[in-house]
């Protein structure tokens, strides 16, 4: 399954880049919910091959799970679980310049279920879930980026 999400925020593409690539940002814009947790971590920032494992409400459940953290072009980052509640997770961020103060953030998921949740069954309730988790991705970092002095 395909998940697509992107929306504008009034700030330069610097002050986004420096924001998403910092590991502190995915507790900041993540539904309180969910319950995310930083579980380990060797770096404050994003970097090519980086490991990240976290913790939190995933699929209805508490979950763990790894993700690496590729860097794959300018202003573009790849999450793909290596293990965890899903089949397989590929999160592409994308971050374009419109002009000097306004970027656009781009999140393209590639997703698949476990069997062991019934698979298509679940498939709408996951892109239900995804929906209001980037809904709040979006508010919360247009809050934290047009209030704050970065």
């Amino acid at each position: 399954m395909k998940f697509e999400n992107s929306f504008t925020v009034g700030t330069s593409i610097a002050n986004v880049w420096d924001f998403y690539t910092q590991i502190k940002h995915l507790e900041l814009i993540t539904p309180p919910s969910i319950g995310l947790k930083i579980i380990h971590c060797p770096s404050s920032h994003f970097r090519d091959g980086l490991l990240v494992t976290l913790s939190g409400k995933m699929i209805l459940l508490d979950r763990k799970w790894t993700s690496k953290i590729t860097i794959s072009g300018l202003h573009q980052y790849v999450d793909e679980m290596i293990n965890g509640p899903f089949k397989k997770w590929r999160h592409i961020h994308t971050f374009e310049e419109v002009k000097s103060d306004l970027t656009l953030v781009i999140d393209n998921v590639e997703f698949e279920l476990p069997n062991y949740f019934g698979g298509k069954m679940m498939e709408g309730l996951v892109r239900r879930n995804l929906q209001k988790i980037f809904d709040y991705r979006r508010s919360q970092t247009i809050q934290r980026l047009t209030s704050e002095t970065m």
